[in-house]
Protein backbone atom coordinates (compact mmCIF):
# COMPACT_ATOMS: atom_id res chain seq x y z
CA UNK A 1 0.00 0.00 0.00
CA UNK A 2 1.64 3.23 -1.16
CA UNK A 3 0.28 6.89 -1.21
CA UNK A 4 2.40 8.56 -4.22
CA UNK A 5 3.26 6.91 -7.12
CA UNK A 6 5.51 7.79 -9.92
CA UNK A 7 3.96 7.00 -13.73
CA UNK A 8 6.21 6.81 -16.93
CA UNK A 9 3.77 7.82 -19.77
CA UNK A 10 4.53 7.48 -23.78
CA UNK A 11 2.63 8.65 -26.45
CA UNK A 12 0.85 11.88 -25.20
CA UNK A 13 1.39 15.87 -25.46
CA UNK A 14 2.41 16.80 -22.33
CA UNK A 15 -0.39 19.84 -22.01
CA UNK A 16 -2.91 17.14 -22.12
CA UNK A 17 -1.42 15.19 -19.27
CA UNK A 18 -0.58 18.44 -16.75
CA UNK A 19 -4.43 19.40 -18.16
CA UNK A 20 -5.53 15.39 -16.93
CA UNK A 21 -3.44 16.31 -13.89
CA UNK A 22 -5.00 19.90 -13.02
CA UNK A 23 -8.40 17.54 -12.93
CA UNK A 24 -7.28 15.69 -10.64
CA UNK A 25 -6.47 18.31 -8.16
CA UNK A 26 -9.53 19.52 -8.62
CA UNK A 27 -11.76 16.72 -8.31
CA UNK A 28 -10.16 15.33 -5.07
CA UNK A 29 -8.20 11.88 -6.98
CA UNK A 30 -4.64 13.46 -5.94
CA UNK A 31 -3.56 16.27 -3.67
CA UNK A 32 -0.39 16.77 -5.12
CA UNK A 33 0.89 16.24 -8.86
CA UNK A 34 3.48 16.80 -11.15
CA UNK A 35 4.83 16.60 -14.98
CA UNK A 36 8.34 15.91 -15.25
CA UNK A 37 9.79 15.85 -18.56
CA UNK A 38 13.43 14.41 -19.00
CA UNK A 39 14.96 15.70 -22.44
CA UNK A 40 18.24 13.10 -22.73
CA UNK A 41 20.15 10.79 -21.20
CA UNK A 42 18.80 7.04 -19.82
CA UNK A 43 15.95 8.35 -18.13
CA UNK A 44 14.33 9.96 -21.07
CA UNK A 45 11.07 10.29 -21.16
CA UNK A 46 7.61 11.75 -19.38
CA UNK A 47 6.32 11.22 -16.05
CA UNK A 48 3.28 11.70 -13.96
CA UNK A 49 4.02 12.27 -10.14
CA UNK A 50 0.78 11.82 -7.87
CA UNK A 51 -0.01 11.54 -4.30
CA UNK A 52 -3.55 10.37 -3.43
CA UNK A 53 -5.75 10.67 -0.77
CA UNK A 54 -5.13 7.51 1.43
CA UNK A 55 -2.77 4.57 0.38
CA UNK A 56 -3.90 2.19 -2.08
CA UNK A 57 -2.46 -1.31 -3.50
CA UNK A 58 0.34 -0.85 -6.38
CA UNK A 59 -0.80 -3.23 -9.08
CA UNK A 60 -4.55 -1.80 -8.19
CA UNK A 61 -3.60 1.96 -9.38
CA UNK A 62 -1.54 0.46 -11.88
CA UNK A 63 -4.08 -0.90 -13.82
CA UNK A 64 -6.65 1.92 -13.01
CA UNK A 65 -4.30 4.46 -14.15
CA UNK A 66 -3.55 2.63 -17.45
CA UNK A 67 -7.55 3.01 -17.92
CA UNK A 68 -7.94 6.41 -17.27
CA UNK A 69 -4.98 7.61 -19.34
CA UNK A 70 -6.32 5.84 -22.69
CA UNK A 71 -9.47 7.89 -22.35
CA UNK A 72 -7.55 11.07 -22.92
CA UNK A 73 -6.45 12.35 -26.30
CA UNK A 74 -4.05 10.58 -27.69
CA UNK A 75 -4.54 7.39 -25.87
CA UNK A 76 -1.13 7.39 -23.59
CA UNK A 77 0.29 4.29 -23.05
CA UNK A 78 1.36 3.50 -19.37
CA UNK A 79 5.20 1.95 -19.05
CA UNK A 80 5.30 1.33 -15.69
CA UNK A 81 3.85 2.78 -12.11
CA UNK A 82 5.69 2.68 -9.53
CA UNK A 83 6.19 3.70 -5.89
CA UNK A 84 8.13 6.90 -5.28
CA UNK A 85 11.07 5.28 -4.12
CA UNK A 86 14.55 7.49 -3.55
CA UNK A 87 16.18 6.38 -6.98
CA UNK A 88 13.08 7.27 -8.68
CA UNK A 89 13.41 11.08 -6.78
CA UNK A 90 16.65 11.28 -8.03
CA UNK A 91 15.92 10.15 -11.47
CA UNK A 92 13.35 12.93 -11.92
CA UNK A 93 16.15 15.76 -10.80
CA UNK A 94 15.05 15.70 -7.56
CA UNK A 95 17.50 16.25 -4.41
CA UNK A 96 17.89 12.76 -2.54
CA UNK A 97 15.74 12.72 0.60
CA UNK A 98 19.29 11.57 2.29
CA UNK A 99 20.83 14.89 1.22
CA UNK A 100 22.74 13.52 -2.17
CA UNK A 101 22.48 15.94 -4.74
CA UNK A 102 21.23 14.66 -8.37
CA UNK A 103 24.36 14.57 -10.78
CA UNK A 104 22.32 14.96 -14.12
CA UNK A 105 23.75 18.14 -15.87
CA UNK A 106 20.47 18.12 -17.63
CA UNK A 107 17.77 19.54 -15.12
CA UNK A 108 14.43 18.13 -16.37
CA UNK A 109 11.50 19.97 -16.71
CA UNK A 110 8.48 20.15 -14.18
CA UNK A 111 5.52 21.82 -13.19
CA UNK A 112 3.79 20.58 -10.05
CA UNK A 113 0.09 21.51 -8.61
CA UNK A 114 -0.93 20.34 -4.44
CA UNK A 115 -4.70 20.81 -3.56
CA UNK A 116 -5.45 24.30 -2.25
CA UNK A 117 -8.02 22.91 0.79
CA UNK A 118 -5.81 19.42 1.56
CA UNK A 119 -2.42 20.16 -0.14
CA UNK A 120 -0.10 16.91 0.49
CA UNK A 121 3.64 16.14 0.08
CA UNK A 122 5.10 13.46 -2.25
CA UNK A 123 5.70 10.61 -0.32
CA UNK A 124 9.19 9.23 -0.53
CA UNK A 125 9.60 5.09 0.25
CA UNK A 126 13.05 4.46 1.74
CA UNK A 127 13.71 1.05 0.61
CA UNK A 128 14.82 -1.32 3.03
CA UNK A 129 15.98 -4.09 -0.18
CA UNK A 130 16.77 -1.95 -3.18
CA UNK A 131 16.33 -3.83 -6.24
CA UNK A 132 19.44 -4.90 -7.83
CA UNK A 133 18.51 -3.41 -11.29
CA UNK A 134 17.75 -0.34 -9.69
CA UNK A 135 21.05 -0.29 -7.68
CA UNK A 136 23.27 -1.07 -10.64
CA UNK A 137 21.16 1.86 -13.01
CA UNK A 138 21.50 4.05 -9.34
CA UNK A 139 25.04 3.38 -9.77
CA UNK A 140 25.76 4.00 -13.35
CA UNK A 141 23.80 7.26 -13.18
CA UNK A 142 25.81 8.90 -10.65
CA UNK A 143 29.67 7.26 -12.06
CA UNK A 144 28.77 6.49 -15.93
CA UNK A 145 29.87 3.22 -16.61
CA UNK A 146 33.66 3.27 -16.41
CA UNK A 147 34.39 3.55 -12.83
CA UNK A 148 37.04 1.76 -10.96
CA UNK A 149 36.36 -0.10 -8.01
CA UNK A 150 37.34 2.16 -5.11
CA UNK A 151 35.35 4.73 -6.49
CA UNK A 152 32.42 2.04 -7.20
CA UNK A 153 32.87 1.20 -3.64
CA UNK A 154 32.71 4.57 -2.30
CA UNK A 155 29.30 5.85 -4.20
CA UNK A 156 27.92 1.86 -2.77
CA UNK A 157 28.67 2.84 0.40
CA UNK A 158 27.19 6.35 0.07
CA UNK A 159 23.99 5.42 -1.63
CA UNK A 160 23.33 1.60 0.19
CA UNK A 161 25.48 1.30 2.91
CA UNK A 162 22.90 1.69 6.14
CA UNK A 163 20.77 -0.76 4.45
CA UNK A 164 23.61 -3.57 4.98
CA UNK A 165 24.42 -4.64 8.88
CA UNK A 166 27.90 -4.97 8.92
CA UNK A 167 31.10 -4.20 6.82
CA UNK A 168 31.41 -7.86 5.65
CA UNK A 169 28.63 -7.58 4.13
CA UNK A 170 28.86 -3.90 2.39
CA UNK A 171 31.95 -5.76 0.76
CA UNK A 172 30.11 -8.66 -0.47
CA UNK A 173 27.43 -6.87 -1.87
CA UNK A 174 29.23 -3.97 -3.47
CA UNK A 175 31.39 -6.90 -5.17
CA UNK A 176 28.70 -9.06 -5.92
CA UNK A 177 27.30 -5.90 -7.81
CA UNK A 178 30.59 -4.69 -9.15
CA UNK A 179 30.91 -7.71 -10.81
CA UNK A 180 27.29 -7.04 -12.71
CA UNK A 181 28.58 -3.49 -13.47
CA UNK A 182 32.11 -4.52 -14.81
CA UNK A 183 31.66 -7.49 -17.57
CA UNK A 184 34.23 -9.83 -17.27
CA UNK A 185 34.86 -9.39 -13.67
CA UNK A 186 35.14 -12.70 -11.90
CA UNK A 187 35.86 -10.97 -8.19
CA UNK A 188 33.57 -12.99 -5.18
CA UNK A 189 36.19 -12.60 -2.52
CA UNK A 190 38.36 -9.76 -1.46
CA UNK A 191 41.01 -12.27 -1.69
CA UNK A 192 40.36 -12.74 -5.63
CA UNK A 193 41.08 -8.64 -5.77
CA UNK A 194 44.77 -7.54 -7.26
CA UNK A 195 46.67 -6.00 -4.18
CA UNK A 196 47.12 -2.95 -6.28
CA UNK A 197 43.47 -2.52 -6.16
CA UNK A 198 42.79 -4.01 -2.91
CA UNK A 199 43.94 -1.47 -0.26
CA UNK A 200 42.09 1.21 -2.17
CA UNK A 201 39.06 -0.95 -1.58
CA UNK A 202 39.63 -1.37 1.78
CA UNK A 203 40.37 2.45 2.45
CA UNK A 204 36.81 3.19 1.36
CA UNK A 205 36.02 1.41 4.80
CA UNK A 206 38.87 2.40 6.66
CA UNK A 207 41.56 5.05 5.57
CA UNK A 208 44.13 3.34 7.80
CA UNK A 209 44.46 0.32 6.11
CA UNK A 210 48.14 -0.27 4.94
CA UNK A 211 49.59 -1.00 2.27
CA UNK A 212 49.94 -4.59 0.36
CA UNK A 213 52.90 -5.85 -1.09
CA UNK A 214 52.21 -5.83 -5.41
CA UNK A 215 53.49 -9.32 -5.32
CA UNK A 216 52.61 -11.56 -2.12
CA UNK A 217 49.55 -9.40 -1.37
CA UNK A 218 51.11 -9.07 2.17
CA UNK A 219 50.40 -6.23 4.60
CA UNK A 220 53.62 -4.10 4.17
CA UNK A 221 55.08 -2.05 7.02
CA UNK A 222 55.29 1.42 5.02
CA UNK A 223 53.34 4.84 5.85
CA UNK A 224 49.92 4.69 4.18
CA UNK A 225 48.90 5.86 1.03
CA UNK A 226 51.78 4.90 -0.82
CA UNK A 227 49.98 2.08 -2.87
CA UNK A 228 49.02 4.47 -5.93
CA UNK A 229 53.15 4.68 -6.70
CA UNK A 230 54.02 3.95 -10.15
CA UNK A 231 56.92 1.77 -9.27
CA UNK A 232 54.88 -0.39 -6.96
CA UNK A 233 54.91 -1.26 -3.25
CA UNK A 234 56.59 -4.63 -2.36
CA UNK A 235 57.72 -6.18 1.29
CA UNK A 236 61.17 -7.19 -0.02
CA UNK A 237 63.56 -6.86 -2.69
CA UNK A 238 62.88 -10.88 -3.71
CA UNK A 239 59.58 -10.03 -3.81
CA UNK A 240 60.03 -6.49 -6.28
CA UNK A 241 62.83 -8.75 -8.01
CA UNK A 242 59.96 -11.71 -8.74
CA UNK A 243 58.62 -10.55 -12.23
CA UNK A 244 61.62 -9.79 -13.92
CA UNK A 245 64.42 -12.29 -15.41
CA UNK A 246 68.13 -10.79 -14.49
CA UNK A 247 70.56 -11.44 -17.33
CA UNK A 248 73.87 -10.70 -17.16
CA UNK A 249 75.57 -8.83 -20.07
CA UNK A 250 79.14 -10.66 -19.76
CA UNK A 251 77.79 -14.00 -19.98
CA UNK A 252 77.38 -15.69 -23.39
CA UNK A 253 75.33 -18.49 -24.42
CA UNK A 254 78.76 -20.75 -24.26
CA UNK A 255 79.76 -19.66 -21.02
CA UNK A 256 78.57 -17.97 -17.88
CA UNK A 257 81.42 -15.05 -16.17
CA UNK A 258 83.10 -16.16 -13.24
CA UNK A 259 80.78 -14.09 -10.95
CA UNK A 260 77.67 -16.01 -12.06
CA UNK A 261 79.69 -19.35 -11.93
CA UNK A 262 80.20 -19.11 -8.37
CA UNK A 263 78.43 -21.05 -6.12
CA UNK A 264 77.57 -20.42 -2.31
CA UNK A 265 79.42 -21.99 -0.01
CA UNK A 266 76.90 -24.99 2.02
CA UNK A 267 76.07 -24.73 5.85
CA UNK A 268 79.69 -26.54 7.06
CA UNK A 269 81.73 -24.20 5.17
CA UNK A 270 85.21 -23.08 6.92
CA UNK A 271 85.20 -19.61 8.02
CA UNK A 272 87.45 -18.96 4.72
CA UNK A 273 84.59 -20.57 2.09
CA UNK A 274 82.11 -17.90 3.92
CA UNK A 275 84.04 -15.01 3.53
CA UNK A 276 84.89 -16.27 -0.41
CA UNK A 277 81.24 -16.45 -0.41
CA UNK A 278 80.06 -12.93 0.57
CA UNK A 279 82.78 -11.36 -1.80
CA UNK A 280 81.10 -13.31 -4.24
CA UNK A 281 77.51 -11.99 -3.26
CA UNK A 282 79.26 -8.22 -3.06
CA UNK A 283 80.90 -8.73 -6.60
CA UNK A 284 77.26 -9.46 -8.24
CA UNK A 285 75.57 -6.10 -6.61
CA UNK A 286 78.35 -4.28 -8.17
CA UNK A 287 77.54 -5.93 -11.09
CA UNK A 288 73.93 -4.77 -11.23
CA UNK A 289 75.39 -1.11 -9.79
CA UNK A 290 77.55 -0.44 -12.65
CA UNK A 291 74.66 -2.00 -15.52
CA UNK A 292 76.62 -5.15 -16.10
CA UNK A 293 73.20 -6.95 -16.14
CA UNK A 294 69.69 -6.04 -17.57
CA UNK A 295 66.23 -6.67 -16.33
CA UNK A 296 63.36 -7.67 -18.54
CA UNK A 297 59.97 -8.63 -17.61
CA UNK A 298 59.11 -12.07 -16.97
CA UNK A 299 55.77 -12.47 -19.12
CA UNK A 300 55.17 -15.85 -17.80
CA UNK A 301 55.52 -15.13 -14.17
CA UNK A 302 52.35 -15.43 -11.89
CA UNK A 303 52.25 -13.01 -8.95
CA UNK A 304 52.40 -14.88 -5.60
CA UNK A 305 49.20 -13.61 -4.18
CA UNK A 306 47.40 -15.12 -6.93
CA UNK A 307 48.88 -18.98 -5.91
CA UNK A 308 48.18 -18.39 -2.24
CA UNK A 309 44.65 -17.98 -2.81
CA UNK A 310 44.69 -20.88 -4.43
CA UNK A 311 46.54 -22.75 -1.98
Amino acid sequence: MFQTFVVKVEGADPSVLLTDGQERIASGRAHAFASVEIAAGQSEGHYLVMTLATAVEENSFAAGTRKQLLRLPGAPQVQWARPLTRYLHCILGWADVQGLQPSDPLAPTCSWQQHLTHPLPFFVVDQQKVPEADKLAWVKRELGEDATLPEFASMFLQLFGAKLKDMYTQKHACLKLFCVYSEGCTWKKEVDIPPMLLTDFQRVWDPQVGDRCFECGKLVDSPAGSSSSLRGVYCSNTCRDAGFVVRCNRCTPERKCGFCSMEAAPASASRLDNVLRENALQLKRARSMYGHETRTADPDHEAAWKKRRRS
